[in-house]
């Protein structure tokens, strides 16, 4: 039951806050134009499941950088990058810049936003080769 004054929300659920709501997913037709997700709530309908023959590969990752933002929201800066299952070298096409935003409520960190670039670096080859080796360090 919903106090007064209070919206039900996305989910339904009156008492979920507002950062653990989903995000709506606007459409055109029956066609999404793109889905969002907070904290763990995922935008998985209508997408067929993996392969059985799929093998997840090794991810491989490195914090960079934790800053503190104000007393209770973070910054983390990580790069990350995937080693295919029976493969003995990272796949650099794969590699990635990763940023998340963290907010400390009622006594644990939540993830607010989480950013996960391509590491291409178009044009500066010599960029996305030290970053390969930098995750290579971490096997």
């Amino acid at each position: 039951m919903s106090r007064p004054g209070s919206s039900r929300g996305l989910s339904g659920d009156p008492e979920l806050p507002e950062a653990d709501r989903p995000v709506p997913t606007r459409r055109r037709g029956d066609q999404p134009l793109g889905e969002q997700a907070r904290c763990g709530l995922r935008g998985e309908r209508g997408r067929p499941a993996p392969s059985p023959d799929h093998l997840t590969p090794t991810y491989v990752a490195k914090v960079r950088e934790v800053r503190a933002l104000g007393q209770d929201v973070a910054l983390l800066r990580a790069v990350a990058g995937l080693l295919p299952r029976g493969q003995a070298e990272l796949n650099p096409a794969a590699n990635a810049i990763q940023s998340i935003v963290a907010v400390r409520r009622h006594g644990s960190w939540r993830n607010t936003l989480f950013q996960n670039t391509p590491a291409q670096f178009h044009g500066w080859r010599e960029l996305a080769e030290q970053l390969t080796a930098e995750l290579c360090e971490l096997l």
